[in-house]
């Protein structure tokens, strides 16, 4: 991450937040993504309760952070969402270091402004810099921070220090200074003067910060001399130096910097330039010079309380800067006070009474704004009646439709007490009140904050269509007031029309007056979310209406709805200027791009540099249908690789970006038309290259074109070109107002010229795949008919089941609400290209993006390359396959073109030439679809509703919540084959996923028309999938079963070297289709299914599996995973970490949750239980020797022992894995994305960033001493793990108290004979007495463990703990304390590393840091039970080791002390009080307790393995009574009565005597 500051000196107000945004949109256009991050130094946690006198505006966040101002600056000028974390304020930070001491995170530290607030500040930015902010993933390259204030604010003080400490942190070459100061101009001398900047520069440098750029405002440039002279004094470079200077509009300033070269500067700084292309500001620049040029007027009165002061109501003014720029109009923003047009001013102040009135009279329309507070509240209703009365468009935002509310309740209702509660409490007609979720005892934070959705309820609004008549809108919102719910009716009935509401139907969003030309209200604030070149909707209305256009952007099928150009700068005709070649620049300039006059003629676009980056194939470019002579459709930019077999365009013609105004260029042939050039030709005359035109198109062509045709550039300002909506698509009295922003040369947008050659069908001769057909007994259990057809079907890798003929569950998509209301994505697909694609410029490959997995509350997507027809969002992707984004549907819209697409198609004239009405069969659809993908004669481009990642339409199914009603319909909410219920059936494993991802545990949506396709794929992970068919016509399926994947593999790169040399990875793009027929030729056998409405079709793993439908159909499909899957899930684990592809799952955490529920379904089923049930006997069936679960963790086993072998380390760094290691986050290799659920490796050096054991090494450089390796079980407990799925009664007793909880008697224990304590057993799961290890011969040598990987990183050996209590009876003078009568056993987690010092250690025992240990005690808040508790040794700094001591099922229940005894004692003190509490009686024995014994320093192995820690006895104090006491020593680690074999052994890699 690089960093950019901007900070200001010599006065406040320079405009270092429009600064730090111009280099923003600098480094934006230079090819890298920007994030911002704004500083106030207040003491406010956010600006949401300050005074817009103030600091101007609150700004509004998605998330709903109030902010400041600058921050909606930079989300303008970048087109970004920050988040409120990216305002940074001194009082959010004293508020988390409070907070953190609070809680004891500074564990007894003195905090000080440094380093904690210092550390906090600096942390703060590094976290909120990698959050992403402009909708792709992963960090932004660039994080531009703004200091506000001044530099030498007391306020300011710690976040310079800070910020100086940061530049270190970061290091050289990643942090560079931008210093934004005054050059002011003395009228008496002339000249400009460096002073005030350099003692600014001195001061900042003071503080520990030198700036490397110096951004000087001036009234105009700097002159030479000043430059020098502060290059000279500054000690900055001179071409560092750039000036500010005035300028028409603020979008000029990324253009100052920009021809200044500050890009060159800052890459230098920070080393990009080897990474900065050069930046792109075409449409920028375009921008800047349209708002210069703007002369015809458009006046805006705002009528507020804080007009005295702009900034205000700064969104509110950009926002209508940025509509009246789109509509070509020059803003004049009259500003009203509202309360000078009240009544009592005219009595008071008569004069600011007239020429207030005066200006609301003289306007074109008024906008009353957001506020709070009674003042000016009767003026603004008096300038919403005016408007109302006068026809004058309004627009209310906020308070302003509160205020329009009001004001209709008045004047209409007669109801002359209406009023709001916010302003008077009492009144009798409430038509405002305080919405119930707010606070009136606290201001800040407590608003209704953030965007939020707005339905509209009536469709034909004007507001609904400036939105593009969309089902709802995300706006961002700030009350607390809304409009009373109980009045609503009373005000529909009068005329008001409510057009939009929240989610519940109860909260008001949008008003409106239908028989006014405009008076619109909006309880959310539009402004927010405006951007230049992306007007605000409502605001582009109110601009719109007050220039009388309205109508033009309300249907934008006659002018596009965002005009952006002032009319041609130049128009050649053959090379030479003209100003109107045949009426062509006539009444060019306000509504669309050109005119055609004359349809003969061949029209090129070549304009400026950006421009021609504009232009894109197959798109319409401002043709307009009324001045078209042929059909519209028949203009198309095509590609220029057309003809490329023809040289007869000179060199120059070559030169990018270059107008081409060369009569030559175009040969006397139409068919010649040279390749290079981009041009307009009828569609279907070189629909591909090297393709013959039809008869029909050849008539056409011959009829539109001249045989020697002209050529016409246009040169326009450098800007987009505005496109035209030509709707082509079948008539339908319901406009769609939603395909807008689609490309008018998509499907919907022409007529359907391709037709069906059934001559030349290509229908696949292969097998049927089989059919099952249920009995209703079958049916009842989903799972267990799925076993028993897998091993008839899985050969096939697909089936066809038929439900019994009394299923008939409902669709809850045929609700009207969702089958007319409810709109969805689709793709566009071009079949003809789905197998014969032509290859692109190689490009490097790229990782699969990472993995979408979401909490069950929460709607998750799925993961790139799960939908069969779903390709990537990224924009290579786009240009590689052509899956472009299409129009929003309804299902209702949907079918309907999806039928006239298919009677069109397919349609058949009799002699008479009249339509023939027919429908063709599967078979013949089929032969045709397969002509399509293997001979293309035609383009043939269809929808393709899959790409439902918005999850819009849910499933097709009843939900349980939805329908459970108690009679017959419950049979379908609760079948295991309603597929939102499968994944999780009992006997899937996938039920042991947490997250609930798309496709995968949700059901995943597709509808489909004829010829839409899914293309050959395999499910991810290799599960299970089952498609259910909800409706409509058949769908065709191809499988091809997994053993024969491989084979197929083969076959298509054989068929397709090109693409698969270019796209090592296409198989996984899922946008490639292949011919079964030629599969077939290859020898990968391929199986066939047809599937009709109400029937399911199954697939099996590592199966691939294709298709596509015969006509308009809703399906829907899930994944399932029977325990049989296990085996296939690792072997696509292994896969994917081969290919360097991310993981949707964690196989490993469902194989271990399997094992769990294994084991406890046999612990039910042993003698002691005897409880038997359907669901403990089929997970029995899995378990025994050579059971299908038995023998995944054997295998899983049999791996991981071999991985640790290989990597030949010492058992040292073998540590035990936390429990919540990857709890809160994924956990992947950084190297192969290997899911790390199991085990991992790590390194000191990198804390957060761990790998696989295969990619180990690869992790750092570092010694092996500072690696470890990570495991949640050693290799014993997963033998041990394995001998209880094959029903070892003593391995399942084990493993059932791990799982269950459960505790065992004395007896159970002692056939145990376990070789550690119970209490180890219960954690660490180490199952088998040491004579049981010498008896099945599993004890083998240490070195022999080496070799083999058979490590255990806990306790080696038998300790005799009775053994070690008589010792420490005696180092305790003899006196019983509480641990001693508690036979304690310490449980060892982490040894730590030594610290060599004084205080690290005591005559009796070693303290390193790190340390944890785990040991059973009285739980101090239920005394009554025992609890384990984790005792840890921190770093407390000078003060040595702090010893920490957490009560582990409670962590609050914290205890730390600079003494390990008097932590211990704090915990007895506090059993002690919580007994008493409860009138518990105090046991007499707990008078004491060793604190060093519980923390295990007492303990022999323990104290062994430390003292292998210090080979040279360097912490002296420890040593040296030690050797004092060294012929007593020895019988502290040796128990006389042990044997040898019994009490060797290895405790964290140490050989213990």
């Amino acid at each position: 991450m690089k960093y950019v500051l901007v900070t200001g000196g010599v006065v406040s107000g320079l405009g270092k937040g429009v600064t730090a945004s111009s280099i923003g949109v600098l480094l934006k256009a230079c090819g890298l993504r920007v994030t911002s991050i704004k500083i106030d130094p207040y003491l406010n946690t956010d600006a949401g309760t300050m005074s817009p006198f103030e600091h101007g505006e609150v700004f509004v966040l998605d998330d709903g952070g109030e902010v400041d101002l600058d921050l909606g600056n930079y989300e303008r000028f970048l087109d970004i969402k920050l988040t409120r974390d990216n305002n940074i304020t001194t009082g959010k930070i004293y508020q988390h270091v409070i907070a953190k001491e609070r809680k004891g995170d500074y564990l007894g530290k003195t905090v000080q402004v440094v380093p904690h607030v210092t550390d906090a500040i600096q942390d703060w930015i590094e976290r909120v810099a990698v959050i992403p902010v402009d909708g792709e993933e992963g960090p932004a390259d660039v994080c531009v921070i703004e200091l506000g204030g001044t530099i030498g604010d007391i306020e300011s003080a710690p976040f310079i220090e800070a910020l100086g400490q940061f530049s270190y942190r970061v290091g050289p070459g990643n942090f560079c200074l931008v210093h934004v100061s005054l050059v002011p101009v003395l009228n008496v001398v002339g000249e400009q003067k460096t002073k005030p900047t350099q003692h600014s520069v001195k001061g900042l440098r003071g503080l520990g910060l030198t700036p490397d750029i110096l951004a000087c405002r001036s009234t105009k440039p700097l002159e030479d001399n000043v430059k020098e002279k502060l290059a000279q004094f500054c000690h900055v470079p001179l071409q560092y130096i750039f000036t500010l200077y005035d300028v028409p509009n603020i979008w000029h300033i990324p253009l100052l910097l920009k021809d200044q070269k500050a890009h060159l500067a800052i890459s230098k700084v920070l080393n990009l330039a080897s990474i900065l292309n050069e930046p792109s500001l075409g449409e920028w620049t375009s921008r800047a010079e349209l708002c210069d040029n703007l002369h015809v007027p458009v006046r805006i009165a705002v009528v507020g309380k804080y007009t005295g002061l702009s900034d205000a109501y700064l969104s509110v003014l950009k926002a209508l800067l940025h509509a009246s720029v789109a509509c070509r109009k020059k803003l004049v923003v009259d500003w009203v006070p509202a309360c000078d047009l009240e009544k009592e001013t005219e009595k008071e102040n008569p004069d600011a009474y007239k020429a207030a009135w005066k200006l609301l009279k003289g306007v074109d329309g008024v906008l009353v704004p957001g506020g709070f507070g009674d003042r000016g509240v009767e003026g603004k209703i008096l300038a919403a009646k005016y408007a109302r009365e006068n026809k004058i468009p309004f627009l209310g935002i906020c308070l302003g439709m509160q205020i329009a509310v009001i004001e209709f309740a008045r004047s209409v209702l007669s109801l002359h007490d209406a009023n709001s509660t916010e302003f008077k409490p009492e009144t009798k007609h409430p038509c405002i009140i305080f919405m119930p979720e707010g606070s009136r005892t606290h201001m800040g934070g407590t608003m209704r904050l953030g965007s939020r959705k707005s339905f509209f309820n009536v469709k034909d609004s004007k507001s609904a269509k400036l939105y593009g008549n969309k089902n709802f809108v995300d706006e961002r919102h700030r009350h607390r007031y809304e409009v009373n719910p109980d009045m609503v009716e009373r005000l529909e009935k009068a005329g008001l029309s409510f057009a939009a509401k929240d989610e519940t139907g109860k909260r008001m969003e949008i008003i409106e007056l239908p028989n006014h030309p405009f008076f619109i209200g909006a309880q959310f604030h539009p402004e927010f979310k405006s951007r230049p070149g992306k007007a605000s909707p409502l605001f582009l209305g109110l601009i719109a209406a007050s220039c009388g256009e309205l109508d033009t952007v309300l249907h934008p099928a006659t002018a596009h709805q965002h005009p952006i150009s002032n009319g041609p700068k130049n128009v050649y005709v053959n090379g030479t200027p003209k100003k109107s070649p045949n009426g062509l620049a006539d009444e060019i300039g306000s509504r669309i791009s050109f005119h055609v006059k004359a349809a003969k003629l061949t029209y090129v676009l070549e304009t400026a540099q950006q421009k021609t980056r504009d232009v894109q194939v197959g798109r319409t470019y401002g043709v307009r249908p009324e001045d078209v002579q042929a059909p519209p459709q028949v203009y198309r930019i095509i590609p220029p690789q057309v003809n490329q077999d023809l040289n007869q365009v000179p060199p120059e013609v070559n030169q990018a970006y270059r107008a081409v105004p060369i009569p030559q260029v175009v040969p006397r042939e139409v068919n010649q038309v040279p390749p290079q050039v981009n041009r307009v030709i009828p569609p279907r005359v070189y629909q591909r290259r090297n393709r013959a035109a039809t008869p029909e198109t050849e008539s056409t062509a011959s009829s539109s074109f001249n045989p020697r045709p002209e050529i016409i550039v246009v040169e326009y300002p450098d800007d987009t070109v505005a496109e035209t909506s030509l709707k082509n698509h079948p008539p339908d009295k319901d406009k769609d107002k939603d395909t807008i922003m689609e490309q008018p040369s998509s499907p919907r947008h022409r007529k359907v010229v391709a037709r069906w050659l059934p001559d030349e069908a290509q229908r696949p001769i292969i097998d049927e795949a089989p059919v099952f057909t249920p009995s209703l007994e079958e049916f009842e259990d989903t799972l267990a008919y799925i076993e028993k057809i897998r091993p008839l079907a899985e050969p096939f890798g697909i089936c066809r089941i038929i439900p019994p003929s009394t299923w008939k569950p409902p669709c809850r998509l045929k609700e009207k609400s969702i089958w007319e209301h409810t709109k969805f994505p689709t793709r566009i697909q071009n079949v003809d290209l789905l197998q014969n694609r032509e290859p692109m410029t190689k490009k490097p490959k790229s990782r699969k993006r990472k993995r979408r997995r979401n909490s069950r509350m929460s709607s998750s997507k799925r993961r790139s390359g799960s939908s069969p027809s779903e390709s990537t969002s990224s924009p290579e992707t786009e240009e590689k396959f052509g899956f472009n984004s299409g129009s929003d549907f309804t299902l209702e819209e949907f079918e309907k073109y999806a039928l006239h697409f298919k009677d069109s198609y397919f349609e058949k004239k009799d002699f008479g030439g009249d339509i023939v009405k027919w429908k063709p069969s599967v078979d013949e659809i089929e032969g045709e679809y397969w002509r399509i993908v293997e001979q293309p004669t035609d383009e043939v481009e269809v929808y393709y509703g899959a790409d439902l990642e918005n999850g819009v339409l849910g499933s097709g199914f009843y939900k349980r919540a939805e329908k459970l009603t108690g009679g017959d319909m419950d049979q379908y909410t609760v079948s295991g084959w309603n597929l939102n219920n499968l994944p999780r059936l009992p006997g899937s494993v996938l039920s042991f996923e947490d997250c609930d991802i798309s496709g995968v545990l949700v059901p995943w949506l597709y509808v489909g028309m004829c010829f839409s396709s899914f293309c050959w794929h395999v499910e991810d992970h290799h599960l299970y999938s089952l498609n259910y068919h909800h409706f409509g016509e058949p769908k065709v399926w191809y499988g091809v079963p997994g053993s024969n994947a491989t084979t197929l593999e083969k076959a298509m790169r054989k068929h397709l070297p090109d693409l698969f040399e270019e796209q090592p990875d296409l198989l996984h793009g899922l946008v490639t289709q292949f011919s079964p027929s030629i599969l077939k030729d290859e020898g990968v056998q391929a199986y066939r299914v047809v599937q009709n409405s109400g029937e399911f079709v199954l697939t099996f793993p590592r199966a691939y599996h294709a298709g596509f439908n015969c006509g308009f159909n809703c399906a829907e499909a899930v994944n399932v995973a029977p325990v049989d899957w296990l085996t296939h899930g690792q072997n696509a684990v292994e896969l994917y970490s081969k290919e360097t592809r991310k993981t949707s799952l964690s196989h490993d955490k469902l194989l271990l949750g399997a094992a769990y529920e294994a084991v406890k379904a046999l612990w039910e089923l042993s003698a002691s239980v005897g409880k038997e049930n359907t669901t403990n006997l089929r997970w029995k069936s899995f378990c025994g020797k050579n059971g299908t679960l038995t023998n995944a963790i054997q295998a899983r086993l049999q791996m991981e022992e071999g991985r640790i072998a290989a990597l030949g380390r010492d058992s040292s760094s073998l540590m035990k894995m936390a429990k919540d290691f990857d709890s809160n986050c994924e956990r992947e290799c950084f190297s192969c994305f290997y899911d790390l659920h199991l085990s991992a490796s790590g390194c000191k050096c990198s804390p957060e960033e761990y790998a696989c054991l295969k990619h180990a090494d690869d992790l750092c450089s570092c010694d092996e001493k500072d690696k470890s390796i990570l495991l949640r079980y050693t290799m014993d407990e997963l033998s041990s793990l394995v001998r209880a799925l094959e029903g070892e009664s003593d391995d399942l007793k084990i493993w059932a108290s791990k799982v269950l909880g459960i505790e065992h008697s004395d007896e159970d224990q002692t056939k145990t004979s376990s070789v550690i304590s119970e209490e180890k057993k219960l954690k660490e799961g180490s199952v088998i007495s040491e004579e049981k290890k010498l008896k099945e011969g599993s004890v083998i040598s240490e070195e022999k463990k080496l070799k083999e990987g058979s490590f255990d990183l806990n306790i080696d050996l038998e300790l005799d703990y009775q053994e070690d209590l008589k010792e420490e009876v005696s180092t305790s003078g003899g006196e019983l304390t509480a641990s001693e009568n508690l036979g304690v056993s310490v449980e060892p987690i982490n040894l730590g590393f030594l610290i060599f010092g004084k205080l690290w250690c005591n005559k009796h025992a070693i303290f390193p840091k790190g340390f944890r240990s785990r040991v059973k005690f009285y739980n101090v808040l239920d005394p009554t039970r025992m609890s384990n508790y984790i005792s840890e040794v921190l770093d407390a700094g000078l003060m040595g080791p702090l010893f920490r001591v957490t009560l582990e099922e409670s962590p609050d229940e914290s205890f730390f002390n600079v003494s390990a005894q008097e932590c211990w004692e704090m915990v007895l003190q506090r059993v002690k009080d919580t007994s008493s509490s409860l009138g518990l009686p105090t046991l007499s024995q707990f008078e004491g307790i060793n604190g060093l014994q519980m923390f295990g320093f007492l303990s022999p192995s323990i104290v062994q393995a430390i003292e292998a820690l210090d080979p040279n006895h360097r912490l002296v104090e420890y040593w040296n009574h030690k050797n004092q006491t060294s012929s007593d020593s020895k019988d502290h680690f040796i128990s006389s009565n042990c044997s040898a074999s019994l009490t060797k052994g290895k405790l964290f890699g140490v050989d213990l005597m």
